[in-house]
Protein backbone atom coordinates (compact mmCIF):
# COMPACT_ATOMS: atom_id res chain seq x y z
CA UNK A 1 0.00 0.00 0.00
CA UNK A 2 1.87 3.20 -1.07
CA UNK A 3 0.98 6.44 1.13
CA UNK A 4 1.61 9.90 0.78
CA UNK A 5 1.00 13.17 3.21
CA UNK A 6 0.51 16.35 1.90
CA UNK A 7 3.20 18.62 2.02
CA UNK A 8 2.98 21.23 5.18
CA UNK A 9 2.69 24.08 2.89
CA UNK A 10 -0.17 23.14 1.66
CA UNK A 11 -1.46 21.74 5.00
CA UNK A 12 -1.04 25.57 6.66
CA UNK A 13 -2.49 27.69 3.89
CA UNK A 14 -5.61 26.98 5.76
CA UNK A 15 -6.23 28.59 9.50
CA UNK A 16 -10.21 28.00 9.32
CA UNK A 17 -10.36 25.51 12.49
CA UNK A 18 -14.44 25.83 12.32
CA UNK A 19 -15.01 22.30 10.74
CA UNK A 20 -18.65 21.16 10.81
CA UNK A 21 -19.01 18.38 13.33
CA UNK A 22 -20.69 16.13 10.51
CA UNK A 23 -20.79 15.97 6.35
CA UNK A 24 -22.96 14.83 3.92
CA UNK A 25 -21.53 13.45 0.53
CA UNK A 26 -23.80 11.77 -2.88
CA UNK A 27 -22.73 9.12 -5.40
CA UNK A 28 -22.51 11.25 -8.50
CA UNK A 29 -19.18 12.96 -8.58
CA UNK A 30 -17.43 13.48 -12.29
CA UNK A 31 -14.46 15.50 -12.76
CA UNK A 32 -12.46 16.26 -15.49
CA UNK A 33 -9.24 16.77 -15.90
CA UNK A 34 -7.61 20.31 -16.63
CA UNK A 35 -4.49 19.51 -19.70
CA UNK A 36 -2.45 21.68 -17.53
CA UNK A 37 -1.74 20.79 -13.33
CA UNK A 38 -4.16 21.43 -11.23
CA UNK A 39 -3.12 21.31 -7.78
CA UNK A 40 -4.97 22.98 -5.29
CA UNK A 41 -8.66 23.40 -6.38
CA UNK A 42 -10.22 26.96 -5.05
CA UNK A 43 -13.80 25.03 -4.62
CA UNK A 44 -11.54 22.92 -2.22
CA UNK A 45 -10.24 22.92 1.16
CA UNK A 46 -5.96 23.06 1.11
CA UNK A 47 -6.17 21.96 4.64
CA UNK A 48 -7.35 18.50 3.07
CA UNK A 49 -5.32 17.73 0.49
CA UNK A 50 -3.32 15.23 0.12
CA UNK A 51 -1.45 13.14 -2.17
CA UNK A 52 -0.37 9.75 -3.49
CA UNK A 53 0.33 7.71 -6.37
CA UNK A 54 -2.25 5.29 -8.44
CA UNK A 55 -1.62 2.34 -9.44
CA UNK A 56 0.00 3.09 -12.61
CA UNK A 57 2.95 5.55 -10.82
CA UNK A 58 0.90 8.60 -11.49
CA UNK A 59 0.53 11.32 -9.10
CA UNK A 60 -3.21 12.08 -7.29
CA UNK A 61 -4.31 14.67 -4.91
CA UNK A 62 -7.52 14.56 -3.34
CA UNK A 63 -8.61 17.02 -1.21
CA UNK A 64 -12.50 18.02 -0.54
CA UNK A 65 -15.48 20.91 0.21
CA UNK A 66 -16.68 20.74 3.21
CA UNK A 67 -19.86 22.37 4.19
CA UNK A 68 -22.10 21.55 6.97
CA UNK A 69 -25.74 19.77 6.53
CA UNK A 70 -28.02 20.54 4.52
CA UNK A 71 -25.34 21.13 2.40
CA UNK A 72 -23.57 18.44 0.30
CA UNK A 73 -19.82 18.75 0.68
CA UNK A 74 -17.69 17.53 -2.55
CA UNK A 75 -14.98 15.29 -3.42
CA UNK A 76 -12.38 16.36 -5.99
CA UNK A 77 -9.23 14.35 -7.50
CA UNK A 78 -6.58 15.61 -9.76
CA UNK A 79 -3.76 13.70 -11.29
CA UNK A 80 -0.79 16.34 -10.92
CA UNK A 81 0.14 16.37 -14.89
CA UNK A 82 -3.16 16.59 -16.29
CA UNK A 83 -4.75 14.62 -19.03
CA UNK A 84 -5.12 15.02 -22.63
CA UNK A 85 -8.83 16.31 -23.11
CA UNK A 86 -10.36 12.94 -24.48
CA UNK A 87 -9.68 11.40 -20.86
CA UNK A 88 -11.72 11.65 -17.80
CA UNK A 89 -11.29 11.04 -14.42
CA UNK A 90 -14.25 9.51 -12.38
CA UNK A 91 -14.47 9.69 -9.00
CA UNK A 92 -16.77 8.39 -6.08
CA UNK A 93 -17.13 8.58 -2.09
CA UNK A 94 -17.59 4.62 -1.54
CA UNK A 95 -17.61 4.30 2.15
CA UNK A 96 -16.77 6.84 5.35
CA UNK A 97 -16.35 5.88 9.16
CA UNK A 98 -14.64 7.76 11.58
CA UNK A 99 -11.69 10.05 9.84
CA UNK A 100 -11.28 7.72 7.01
CA UNK A 101 -13.27 7.63 3.77
CA UNK A 102 -12.81 5.44 0.76
CA UNK A 103 -12.53 6.68 -2.16
CA UNK A 104 -13.08 5.06 -5.64
CA UNK A 105 -11.17 6.74 -8.72
CA UNK A 106 -11.56 5.55 -12.59
CA UNK A 107 -9.51 6.86 -15.66
CA UNK A 108 -11.33 6.37 -18.55
CA UNK A 109 -11.44 7.34 -22.25
CA UNK A 110 -14.59 8.72 -23.60
CA UNK A 111 -14.48 7.35 -26.77
CA UNK A 112 -13.91 3.97 -24.87
CA UNK A 113 -15.57 4.35 -21.85
CA UNK A 114 -15.74 0.00 -21.07
CA UNK A 115 -12.48 -0.75 -22.26
CA UNK A 116 -8.74 0.30 -21.45
CA UNK A 117 -9.21 2.13 -18.02
CA UNK A 118 -8.32 1.51 -14.48
CA UNK A 119 -9.82 1.68 -11.73
CA UNK A 120 -8.28 2.15 -7.97
CA UNK A 121 -9.54 2.76 -4.70
CA UNK A 122 -7.56 4.85 -1.57
CA UNK A 123 -8.30 5.43 1.79
CA UNK A 124 -8.29 9.27 2.75
CA UNK A 125 -7.45 9.41 6.46
CA UNK A 126 -7.72 13.08 7.69
CA UNK A 127 -5.23 15.03 9.85
CA UNK A 128 -5.85 15.86 13.30
CA UNK A 129 -5.01 19.64 13.23
CA UNK A 130 -1.96 19.40 14.72
CA UNK A 131 0.65 17.15 13.80
CA UNK A 132 -0.39 14.51 11.74
CA UNK A 133 -1.74 15.68 7.90
CA UNK A 134 -4.13 13.64 6.10
CA UNK A 135 -2.98 10.83 4.21
CA UNK A 136 -4.41 8.82 0.72
CA UNK A 137 -3.26 5.57 0.86
CA UNK A 138 -3.71 2.80 -2.45
CA UNK A 139 -5.90 -0.43 -1.63
CA UNK A 140 -4.59 -3.23 -3.16
CA UNK A 141 -7.09 -4.44 -6.33
CA UNK A 142 -10.13 -6.73 -5.02
CA UNK A 143 -10.44 -9.62 -7.43
CA UNK A 144 -13.97 -11.58 -8.34
CA UNK A 145 -12.16 -14.84 -8.64
CA UNK A 146 -9.09 -17.00 -8.10
CA UNK A 147 -7.31 -16.53 -11.30
CA UNK A 148 -7.25 -12.77 -10.76
CA UNK A 149 -9.04 -12.17 -13.82
CA UNK A 150 -11.47 -9.77 -12.67
CA UNK A 151 -11.11 -6.97 -10.65
CA UNK A 152 -14.17 -6.04 -8.54
CA UNK A 153 -15.64 -2.58 -8.56
CA UNK A 154 -16.27 -1.06 -5.00
CA UNK A 155 -19.28 0.68 -4.88
CA UNK A 156 -20.92 2.14 -1.88
CA UNK A 157 -24.21 0.20 -1.90
CA UNK A 158 -21.55 -3.33 -1.58
CA UNK A 159 -18.72 -1.80 0.02
CA UNK A 160 -18.39 -0.23 3.70
CA UNK A 161 -14.66 0.29 6.17
CA UNK A 162 -15.02 0.47 9.45
CA UNK A 163 -12.14 2.31 11.11
CA UNK A 164 -10.55 0.48 14.37
CA UNK A 165 -8.07 1.74 17.14
CA UNK A 166 -5.35 4.29 15.97
CA UNK A 167 -4.42 3.56 12.34
CA UNK A 168 -5.96 0.18 11.11
CA UNK A 169 -8.91 -0.23 9.26
CA UNK A 170 -11.13 -3.00 7.62
CA UNK A 171 -12.47 -2.63 4.28
CA UNK A 172 -15.80 -5.30 3.37
CA UNK A 173 -17.34 -5.92 -0.08
CA UNK A 174 -20.97 -7.53 -0.81
CA UNK A 175 -22.51 -10.07 0.29
CA UNK A 176 -23.67 -13.67 -1.65
CA UNK A 177 -25.95 -15.55 0.08
CA UNK A 178 -26.29 -19.54 -0.79
CA UNK A 179 -29.41 -21.25 0.61
CA UNK A 180 -28.84 -24.99 1.37
CA UNK A 181 -31.45 -27.63 2.38
CA UNK A 182 -34.38 -29.35 -0.20
CA UNK A 183 -37.54 -27.30 0.16
CA UNK A 184 -40.09 -30.36 -0.80
CA UNK A 185 -37.59 -32.67 1.82
CA UNK A 186 -38.73 -31.64 5.18
CA UNK A 187 -35.21 -30.66 6.26
CA UNK A 188 -34.50 -26.97 7.38
CA UNK A 189 -32.81 -24.47 4.91
CA UNK A 190 -29.24 -22.85 6.21
CA UNK A 191 -28.17 -19.76 4.37
CA UNK A 192 -24.56 -19.35 4.46
CA UNK A 193 -22.95 -16.08 3.22
CA UNK A 194 -19.93 -15.50 1.40
CA UNK A 195 -17.64 -11.88 1.09
CA UNK A 196 -14.10 -10.33 0.37
CA UNK A 197 -12.86 -8.45 3.62
CA UNK A 198 -9.06 -6.90 3.55
CA UNK A 199 -7.47 -5.68 6.79
CA UNK A 200 -4.71 -2.85 6.98
CA UNK A 201 -2.69 -5.43 9.34
CA UNK A 202 -1.75 -7.31 5.89
CA UNK A 203 -3.36 -5.77 3.18
CA UNK A 204 -4.70 -8.82 1.98
CA UNK A 205 -7.77 -9.77 0.28
CA UNK A 206 -9.91 -12.68 2.36
CA UNK A 207 -12.52 -14.53 1.56
CA UNK A 208 -14.92 -15.25 4.29
CA UNK A 209 -18.01 -18.16 4.25
CA UNK A 210 -20.10 -17.75 7.18
CA UNK A 211 -23.46 -19.41 8.47
CA UNK A 212 -26.34 -16.83 9.23
CA UNK A 213 -28.45 -17.50 12.13
CA UNK A 214 -31.50 -15.40 13.37
CA UNK A 215 -30.71 -12.74 16.25
CA UNK A 216 -34.23 -11.66 16.87
CA UNK A 217 -37.09 -13.11 19.19
CA UNK A 218 -38.84 -14.94 16.20
CA UNK A 219 -36.39 -18.21 16.16
CA UNK A 220 -36.92 -19.58 13.03
CA UNK A 221 -35.78 -20.39 9.09
CA UNK A 222 -34.68 -16.87 7.48
CA UNK A 223 -36.56 -15.91 3.79
CA UNK A 224 -34.14 -14.14 2.34
CA UNK A 225 -35.67 -14.23 -0.94
CA UNK A 226 -32.89 -12.82 -3.30
CA UNK A 227 -30.74 -10.76 -1.12
CA UNK A 228 -29.82 -7.45 -2.28
CA UNK A 229 -27.57 -5.33 0.05
CA UNK A 230 -27.79 -1.56 -0.16
CA UNK A 231 -25.83 -0.49 2.00
CA UNK A 232 -22.49 -1.96 4.25
CA UNK A 233 -23.06 0.09 7.39
CA UNK A 234 -19.91 0.78 10.15
CA UNK A 235 -21.25 0.15 13.47
CA UNK A 236 -19.05 1.51 16.50
CA UNK A 237 -15.64 0.05 15.80
CA UNK A 238 -16.69 -3.66 15.87
CA UNK A 239 -19.77 -4.29 13.21
CA UNK A 240 -20.38 -4.25 9.97
CA UNK A 241 -23.79 -4.27 9.20
CA UNK A 242 -25.06 -5.38 5.66
CA UNK A 243 -28.65 -4.23 4.72
CA UNK A 244 -31.16 -4.90 2.22
CA UNK A 245 -34.15 -2.42 2.49
CA UNK A 246 -36.34 -4.95 1.09
CA UNK A 247 -35.64 -7.49 4.13
CA UNK A 248 -33.22 -7.05 6.97
CA UNK A 249 -30.27 -6.53 8.37
CA UNK A 250 -27.14 -9.17 8.60
CA UNK A 251 -24.07 -8.30 10.84
CA UNK A 252 -20.77 -8.98 11.67
CA UNK A 253 -18.68 -8.37 14.79
CA UNK A 254 -14.78 -7.95 13.32
CA UNK A 255 -13.32 -7.54 16.36
CA UNK A 256 -13.29 -11.18 17.10
CA UNK A 257 -12.62 -14.14 14.40
CA UNK A 258 -16.60 -14.65 14.26
CA UNK A 259 -18.05 -18.13 13.42
CA UNK A 260 -21.44 -16.85 12.18
CA UNK A 261 -23.40 -14.12 10.80
CA UNK A 262 -26.66 -12.75 12.43
CA UNK A 263 -29.49 -11.74 10.68
CA UNK A 264 -32.33 -9.72 12.08
CA UNK A 265 -35.50 -8.43 10.03
CA UNK A 266 -36.55 -4.93 9.48
CA UNK A 267 -39.52 -3.60 11.55
CA UNK A 268 -41.72 -2.96 8.25
CA UNK A 269 -43.13 -4.98 5.60
CA UNK A 270 -41.52 -6.07 2.64
CA UNK A 271 -41.68 -3.17 -0.44
CA UNK A 272 -44.23 -4.42 -2.97
CA UNK A 273 -41.74 -2.40 -5.66
CA UNK A 274 -38.25 -2.45 -4.81
CA UNK A 275 -37.42 0.25 -6.86
CA UNK A 276 -38.36 3.05 -4.73
CA UNK A 277 -36.83 1.54 -1.85
CA UNK A 278 -33.78 4.51 -2.01
CA UNK A 279 -36.31 7.35 -1.85
CA UNK A 280 -38.65 6.17 1.23
CA UNK A 281 -35.88 4.12 3.84
CA UNK A 282 -32.40 4.09 4.99
CA UNK A 283 -30.83 2.15 7.57
CA UNK A 284 -28.07 4.91 9.01
CA UNK A 285 -25.49 4.77 12.24
CA UNK A 286 -26.23 7.56 14.92
CA UNK A 287 -24.63 9.11 17.75
CA UNK A 288 -20.99 9.38 16.30
CA UNK A 289 -21.61 6.10 14.80
CA UNK A 290 -22.64 3.88 18.28
CA UNK A 291 -26.24 3.36 17.26
CA UNK A 292 -28.74 2.19 14.65
CA UNK A 293 -31.69 4.09 13.40
CA UNK A 294 -34.08 2.89 10.60
CA UNK A 295 -36.05 5.61 9.13
CA UNK A 296 -38.84 5.36 6.50
CA UNK A 297 -40.78 8.20 4.60
CA UNK A 298 -44.38 6.69 3.81
CA UNK A 299 -47.14 7.88 1.51
CA UNK A 300 -50.84 8.41 3.50
CA UNK A 301 -54.57 8.90 2.70
CA UNK A 302 -56.23 11.93 4.67
CA UNK A 303 -58.16 9.18 6.19
CA UNK A 304 -55.02 8.53 7.63
CA UNK A 305 -54.08 5.03 6.75
CA UNK A 306 -50.70 3.96 5.09
CA UNK A 307 -50.11 3.68 1.57
CA UNK A 308 -50.05 5.77 -1.72
CA UNK A 309 -53.63 7.56 -2.62
CA UNK A 310 -55.18 9.51 -5.30
CA UNK A 311 -57.57 11.46 -3.24
CA UNK A 312 -56.36 14.79 -3.98
CA UNK A 313 -56.07 16.16 -0.55
CA UNK A 314 -53.65 14.05 0.22
CA UNK A 315 -51.80 12.58 -2.94
CA UNK A 316 -48.07 14.22 -1.95
CA UNK A 317 -48.97 13.38 2.35
CA UNK A 318 -46.62 11.72 4.12
CA UNK A 319 -45.28 10.25 7.24
CA UNK A 320 -41.78 9.96 8.58
CA UNK A 321 -41.53 7.44 11.23
CA UNK A 322 -38.06 6.28 13.00
CA UNK A 323 -36.85 2.93 15.09
CA UNK A 324 -33.35 2.24 16.78
CA UNK A 325 -32.39 -1.12 16.88
CA UNK A 326 -32.00 -2.57 20.91
CA UNK A 327 -30.66 -5.42 23.16
CA UNK A 328 -33.54 -7.25 25.12
CA UNK A 329 -32.61 -8.80 28.28
CA UNK A 330 -32.51 -12.19 27.07
CA UNK A 331 -29.72 -11.22 24.32
CA UNK A 332 -32.06 -10.78 21.62
CA UNK A 333 -32.31 -7.82 18.90
CA UNK A 334 -35.34 -5.58 18.31
CA UNK A 335 -36.64 -2.31 17.19
CA UNK A 336 -38.11 0.54 19.17
CA UNK A 337 -40.70 3.18 17.46
CA UNK A 338 -39.07 6.25 19.09
CA UNK A 339 -40.51 9.24 16.28
CA UNK A 340 -43.27 9.94 14.27
CA UNK A 341 -43.71 13.47 12.18
CA UNK A 342 -46.63 14.04 10.27
CA UNK A 343 -46.41 16.18 6.47
CA UNK A 344 -49.27 18.24 8.02
CA UNK A 345 -47.26 19.16 11.46
CA UNK A 346 -44.16 19.82 8.88
CA UNK A 347 -46.59 21.99 6.58
CA UNK A 348 -48.16 23.92 9.13
CA UNK A 349 -44.36 25.15 10.92
CA UNK A 350 -43.62 28.91 9.99
CA UNK A 351 -40.43 28.16 8.69
CA UNK A 352 -41.84 26.16 5.58
CA UNK A 353 -44.08 28.29 4.37
CA UNK A 354 -41.93 28.88 1.32
CA UNK A 355 -41.08 25.34 0.74
CA UNK A 356 -43.27 23.22 -1.96
CA UNK A 357 -45.60 20.48 -0.02
CA UNK A 358 -44.35 17.60 -1.71
CA UNK A 359 -43.76 14.05 -0.51
CA UNK A 360 -40.14 13.81 1.02
CA UNK A 361 -36.98 11.40 -0.61
CA UNK A 362 -33.42 10.03 0.18
CA UNK A 363 -34.56 10.33 4.32
CA UNK A 364 -31.21 9.83 6.15
CA UNK A 365 -30.19 10.16 10.05
CA UNK A 366 -27.84 12.16 11.11
CA UNK A 367 -24.68 10.46 11.74
CA UNK A 368 -24.57 12.97 15.16
CA UNK A 369 -27.80 13.76 16.38
CA UNK A 370 -29.84 10.95 17.13
CA UNK A 371 -33.32 13.08 16.46
CA UNK A 372 -32.43 14.41 13.09
CA UNK A 373 -33.45 13.38 9.59
CA UNK A 374 -32.82 14.95 6.62
CA UNK A 375 -34.50 14.51 3.61
CA UNK A 376 -34.39 15.49 0.17
CA UNK A 377 -37.58 17.64 -1.05
CA UNK A 378 -37.65 17.46 -4.72
CA UNK A 379 -38.88 20.17 -7.74
CA UNK A 380 -42.37 19.51 -9.37
CA UNK A 381 -39.73 19.09 -12.64
CA UNK A 382 -36.97 16.83 -10.74
CA UNK A 383 -39.40 13.66 -10.89
CA UNK A 384 -39.14 14.09 -14.82
CA UNK A 385 -36.32 13.31 -15.93
CA UNK A 386 -36.68 14.98 -19.60
CA UNK A 387 -37.84 18.15 -17.88
CA UNK A 388 -35.18 21.17 -17.13
CA UNK A 389 -35.83 24.54 -15.72
CA UNK A 390 -33.35 26.91 -15.66
CA UNK A 391 -33.19 27.97 -12.05
CA UNK A 392 -35.96 25.34 -10.80
CA UNK A 393 -35.20 24.82 -7.37
CA UNK A 394 -34.87 21.41 -5.47
CA UNK A 395 -34.18 21.92 -1.30
CA UNK A 396 -32.13 19.11 1.10
CA UNK A 397 -34.19 19.80 4.91
CA UNK A 398 -33.44 19.08 8.40
CA UNK A 399 -36.10 18.07 10.76
CA UNK A 400 -36.34 17.62 14.18
CA UNK A 401 -37.87 14.41 15.41
CA UNK A 402 -38.17 15.18 18.84
CA UNK A 403 -39.22 18.71 18.88
CA UNK A 404 -41.32 18.22 15.42
CA UNK A 405 -39.46 21.10 14.11
CA UNK A 406 -37.76 22.48 10.90
CA UNK A 407 -34.42 23.15 11.48
CA UNK A 408 -32.60 24.41 8.41
CA UNK A 409 -33.22 23.91 4.66
CA UNK A 410 -30.55 24.76 1.98
CA UNK A 411 -31.78 25.43 -1.80
CA UNK A 412 -29.76 23.20 -4.54
CA UNK A 413 -30.20 25.06 -7.95
CA UNK A 414 -30.56 22.88 -10.66
CA UNK A 415 -27.49 23.20 -13.23
CA UNK A 416 -25.27 24.38 -10.21
CA UNK A 417 -24.33 21.04 -8.31
CA UNK A 418 -26.43 19.02 -10.94
CA UNK A 419 -28.07 16.97 -8.25
CA UNK A 420 -30.73 15.21 -8.77
CA UNK A 421 -31.80 12.98 -5.83
CA UNK A 422 -29.45 11.26 -4.76
CA UNK A 423 -28.54 8.62 -1.41
CA UNK A 424 -27.18 10.88 0.97
CA UNK A 425 -23.24 9.54 2.76
CA UNK A 426 -23.10 10.38 6.39
CA UNK A 427 -19.78 10.98 7.99
CA UNK A 428 -17.40 12.39 10.85
CA UNK A 429 -14.02 13.00 8.45
CA UNK A 430 -14.86 16.59 9.11
CA UNK A 431 -14.95 16.90 12.78
CA UNK A 432 -10.88 15.63 12.96
CA UNK A 433 -9.64 18.47 11.57
CA UNK A 434 -10.95 20.49 14.39
CA UNK A 435 -8.64 21.06 17.77
CA UNK A 436 -9.06 24.42 19.12
CA UNK A 437 -11.61 24.95 22.13
CA UNK A 438 -13.35 27.79 20.27
CA UNK A 439 -14.12 25.47 17.12
CA UNK A 440 -17.77 23.65 16.73
CA UNK A 441 -15.98 20.20 18.18
CA UNK A 442 -14.52 21.24 21.00
CA UNK A 443 -15.56 17.65 22.34
CA UNK A 444 -14.68 14.28 20.56
CA UNK A 445 -17.07 12.89 18.27
CA UNK A 446 -19.69 10.68 20.23
CA UNK A 447 -17.77 7.57 18.79
CA UNK A 448 -14.78 8.66 20.80
CA UNK A 449 -16.52 9.52 24.13
CA UNK A 450 -18.48 6.52 24.00
CA UNK A 451 -17.02 3.47 26.01
CA UNK A 452 -15.55 0.65 23.61
CA UNK A 453 -15.60 -2.79 25.21
CA UNK A 454 -18.57 -4.80 26.83
CA UNK A 455 -21.29 -5.64 24.41
CA UNK A 456 -21.14 -8.68 22.05
CA UNK A 457 -24.55 -7.05 20.12
CA UNK A 458 -24.74 -4.38 18.40
CA UNK A 459 -23.97 -1.04 20.74
CA UNK A 460 -27.57 0.38 20.06
CA UNK A 461 -28.58 1.11 23.87
CA UNK A 462 -26.61 1.96 27.01
CA UNK A 463 -29.18 0.62 29.13
CA UNK A 464 -30.70 -2.59 27.88
CA UNK A 465 -34.60 -3.43 27.90
CA UNK A 466 -36.52 -5.51 26.69
CA UNK A 467 -38.40 -4.74 23.72
CA UNK A 468 -40.88 -6.33 21.57
CA UNK A 469 -40.34 -5.32 17.31
CA UNK A 470 -42.24 -2.10 16.71
CA UNK A 471 -43.44 -0.43 19.72
CA UNK A 472 -45.21 2.40 18.94
CA UNK A 473 -44.89 4.83 21.63
CA UNK A 474 -46.37 7.97 19.76
CA UNK A 475 -49.76 8.87 18.71
CA UNK A 476 -49.85 9.97 15.51
CA UNK A 477 -51.80 13.40 14.25
CA UNK A 478 -54.46 11.39 13.88
CA UNK A 479 -55.16 9.77 16.77
CA UNK A 480 -54.72 13.09 18.50
CA UNK A 481 -57.65 14.32 16.19
CA UNK A 482 -59.47 11.52 17.40
CA UNK A 483 -58.65 11.40 20.97
CA UNK A 484 -59.99 15.53 20.78
CA UNK A 485 -62.97 14.30 19.29
CA UNK A 486 -63.90 11.84 21.85
CA UNK A 487 -63.37 14.28 24.54
CA UNK A 488 -65.99 16.40 23.39
CA UNK A 489 -69.72 15.97 25.33
CA UNK A 490 -72.55 15.17 23.04
CA UNK A 491 -71.30 14.69 19.66
CA UNK A 492 -72.46 11.40 17.62
CA UNK A 493 -70.86 8.91 15.96
CA UNK A 494 -71.74 10.17 12.87
CA UNK A 495 -70.84 13.96 13.50
CA UNK A 496 -67.41 12.90 15.20
CA UNK A 497 -66.53 10.80 12.07
CA UNK A 498 -67.65 13.26 9.53
CA UNK A 499 -65.59 15.93 11.56
CA UNK A 500 -62.32 13.59 11.79
CA UNK A 501 -62.35 13.37 8.03
CA UNK A 502 -62.43 17.59 7.39
CA UNK A 503 -60.25 18.27 10.19
CA UNK A 504 -57.98 15.18 8.97
CA UNK A 505 -57.68 16.84 5.53
CA UNK A 506 -56.08 19.67 6.37
CA UNK A 507 -52.80 20.73 7.79
CA UNK A 508 -53.63 20.87 11.06
CA UNK A 509 -54.89 24.71 11.37
CA UNK A 510 -58.28 23.89 12.03
CA UNK A 511 -56.80 20.83 14.81
CA UNK A 512 -54.81 23.89 16.32
CA UNK A 513 -58.66 25.78 16.59
CA UNK A 514 -60.58 23.35 17.89
CA UNK A 515 -58.41 22.33 20.92
CA UNK A 516 -58.24 26.50 21.47
CA UNK A 517 -61.94 26.43 21.96
CA UNK A 518 -63.76 26.17 25.41
CA UNK A 519 -64.93 22.74 25.50
CA UNK A 520 -68.50 23.69 25.48
CA UNK A 521 -68.04 25.73 21.85
CA UNK A 522 -66.32 22.43 20.63
CA UNK A 523 -69.00 20.54 19.33
CA UNK A 524 -70.64 23.69 17.32
CA UNK A 525 -67.16 24.46 15.98
CA UNK A 526 -67.39 20.73 14.84
CA UNK A 527 -71.23 20.87 13.32
CA UNK A 528 -69.74 23.73 11.45
CA UNK A 529 -66.67 21.97 9.99
CA UNK A 530 -69.40 19.12 9.06
CA UNK A 531 -71.93 21.33 7.06
CA UNK A 532 -68.76 23.05 5.00
CA UNK A 533 -67.46 19.80 4.06
CA UNK A 534 -71.54 18.76 3.09
CA UNK A 535 -72.17 21.59 1.33
CA UNK A 536 -68.62 21.58 -0.61
CA UNK A 537 -69.33 17.72 -1.90
CA UNK A 538 -72.63 18.83 -3.10
CA UNK A 539 -70.73 21.63 -5.18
Amino acid sequence: METSQSCNALAAAADDDDYPRWVMFVDNDRHRCESQANPCPSSTDAKTVAQARTSNGLPVRASFRLAAPPAVSQLTLNLDDGLPDRLVIYHHVVAAHGDSVLLSMSVRNMQQQYRNHTTDHFVYRSGDGTDRLPSLSLLPPCYLDERRNHGRMMNRRRTGILRRGDGEFVVATDLKMNITGREDGGGVKRAEAEFQQLMSSDLEWKTKRLPVQRHDANKGEISFGRWESDRVIPVADRFFYWVDLCRGIIFSDVSEESTELRFVPLPVEPMRDPRDKDLTRNLCATDGGAAVKFVEVSPRCCCGDLGVTTCAASRQAFTITTWTLRSTLGGDMGWEKDGVVDSSEIWALDAYRCLPRLRMEYPVVSIDDTNVVVCFLPSPYSRNRDIRVSGDKTWVVMINMRTKSLIVSAPIISGEQHYRGEVFLPSLVSSYFNTSPGSRNDTPPASERRCRKDIGVPPAAESVIEVPLAIDYLASPDQEILAALQEIPGLTRDEMLRAFGVIACDDRRRYRTLVALPMDMRKDYCCILVDMGTNKQMH
